[in-house]
């Protein structure tokens, strides 16, 4: 087999892997659009606000990042209904062309020292002016405090600086936070 013909093979399993991806996380977003419309007596609380963040190698809790490049870690700011730092782990990602689909996971750190955990998964897309757009498909699994039994989606989107290696954007989500009493 040649080396070309090599190629196309595996770059024709890349695309179709992409194509999933990018439709996967447009329907996520697409759903979770649709999601405002229903009725808030269902125990879900809707939100939405924005964020910024910046690549660190180290946490304040002084852990290092526990991965290398091309995975990061970035520690930022949510404002909006959803108030306090997020740490933010990306431990997968794989490139194709100007795409790049990632996996990770995410501690919010909210105003009233609860926690709430999540494992992310999103879209990397360069462009040519050195940034690169992204959406980051979040979904809560759980927390501590009143978000111990958590659970719901974020879309975060924006825009990556690879020259300050800083992120900007915009979230929105649902939450649902059932009682201990319902466990």
């Amino acid at each position: 087999m040649t080396r070309n013909r090599l190629i196309s093979i595996r770059m024709g399993r890349y695309v179709r892997r992409s194509r999933c991806a990018i439709i996967g996380s447009l329907l996520c977003a697409f759903v979770l659009s649709g999601a405002a419309w229903a009725d808030e007596d269902n125990g879900f609380e809707f939100f939405g606000g924005e964020f910024e963040s910046q690549v660190v190698f180290q946490f304040p809790s002084g852990d290092p990042c526990p991965v290398s490049f091309p995975n990061i870690c970035t520690l930022g700011v949510l404002r909006g209904a959803l108030t306090g730092t997020f740490e933010f782990i990306m431990n997968d990602s794989e490139s194709v062309g100007a795409f790049s689909f990632f996996q990770g996971e995410s501690v919010i750190n909210t105003v009233s020292g609860d926690k709430i955990f999540a494992r992310d998964m999103g879209t990397l897309a360069l462009r040519s002016d050195g940034q690169a757009n992204f959406i980051n498909n979040i979904m809560v699994t759980g927390g501590t405090g009143s978000y111990a039994h958590a659970r719901g989606r974020i879309v975060a989107s924006g825009i990556l600086d690879l020259a300050t290696q800083t992120t900007s954007g915009t979230y929105a989500g649902h939450l649902a936070l059932p009682d201990d009493e319902d466990d």
